[in-house]
């Protein structure tokens, strides 16, 4: 063999090797692949946290507005004296849309922001089943809140409830 002869086999072998490894690693032909990939297991997507201010902001327009007086949340107002207590506010709230009395009700919320906000302004679209003296009566919720809420407050309002049994 000559010497350009030598050199032309070594360059189709290169070349071949070099095609057998491409379609190795694409996943064609016959070769196997020298080493599996592990796929990434799948990231769940994090819950949006409230940040300490707005928490702030919210609990304060909790406080304000008085929702105390009626509605427990541990550390804030530890006695609910005539509504449901909302330490865990988004489950119940994700658990009452989710529910057949909700769905036979006037309420309309899809979400749990909505479900809070409709919660607020139109109190009697849903009335929750049972307070903590028994059954909760449609109208015991103020129905001016619309008017006593300042605009600046309803979102860290709501945003603190949602914050609530994530």
């Amino acid at each position: 063999m000559s010497h350009s002869d030598l050199t032309r086999s070594t360059i189709i072998y290169s070349a071949l090797a070099g095609l057998i490894v491409a379609l190795a690693a694409c996943g064609g032909g016959n070769a196997a692949p020298t080493a599996t990939a592990t796929p990434a297991a799948p990231t769940a997507t994090p819950e949006p946290t409230i940040s300490p201010v707005r928490a702030a902001q919210g609990k304060a327009a909790f406080i304000r507005i008085g929702c105390v007086a009626c509605h427990a949340i541990k550390g804030v107002s530890d006695q609910a004296l005539a509504a449901p207590a909302l330490d865990q506010a988004y489950k119940l709230a994700q658990d009452v849309i989710n529910s057949q009395e909700y769905k036979k009700s006037e309420g309309t919320a899809k979400t749990p922001r909505e479900f809070m906000i409709e919660s607020i302004l139109e109190p009697n679209a849903f009335t929750y089943p049972t307070c903590p003296q028994g059954p909760c009566v449609k109208g015991t919720m103020p129905q001016n809140y619309k008017d006593i809420i300042r605009a600046e407050e309803m979102d860290p309002l709501i945003d603190y409830l949602l914050s609530l049994g994530r």
